[in-house]
């Protein structure tokens, strides 16, 4: 086996050019993976990843990538810092830090869960998401009774 074949990144791929260039191990297998629509395209992994974080509303870092001829290490970095209140600097009620942490853990909340929980109405409920969308750390999706909170 030569050593561009081992465990490494290929001869020509390095970290900085990962998102340039394009490089199959087996081109006839990753061909028939592609005629049978098991995978989308040949070498469109690392621009997919690229432009997911460039699209991220949190700005993600990019993954870091060290490579030598017997491996590769992909480091990938959280955002759950950039979703904390504390990082912030603004003091939040409980109502609102229970509607991030809900979110936080399941991916939206609606405005009922919270007058559920805390026993208010809605307009109270309404008025502290909308603080939270007003500073930006979540956004409104829907209408009517379909409308949920996203993380932003």
């Amino acid at each position: 086996m030569s050593p561009s074949l081992s465990g490494g990144l290929p001869e020509n791929i390095t970290p900085k050019n990962i998102t340039e260039k394009q490089f199959s191990r087996n081109p006839v297998i990753a061909k028939a993976l592609a005629k049978v629509k098991y995978i989308e395209e040949l070498g469109e992994g690392w621009d997919k990843i690229a432009k997911e974080h460039k699209e991220h509303p949190l700005k993600p870092r990019f993954p870091k990538i060290k490579s030598d001829r017997y491996a590769v290490m992909v480091t990938l970095f959280s955002t759950k810092d950039k979703f904390e209140t504390r990082r912030i600097g603004i003091e939040l009620n409980e109502r609102q830090k229970y509607a991030l942490e809900k979110i936080k853990s399941q991916g939206f909340i609606r405005s009922i869960e919270i007058q559920k929980k805390f026993g208010i109405t809605r307009d109270t409920a309404n008025r502290d998401l909308s603080y939270l969308i007003k500073l930006n750390l979540i956004k409104r999706e829907g209408r009517g009774k379909k409308v949920r909170y996203l993380q932003k």
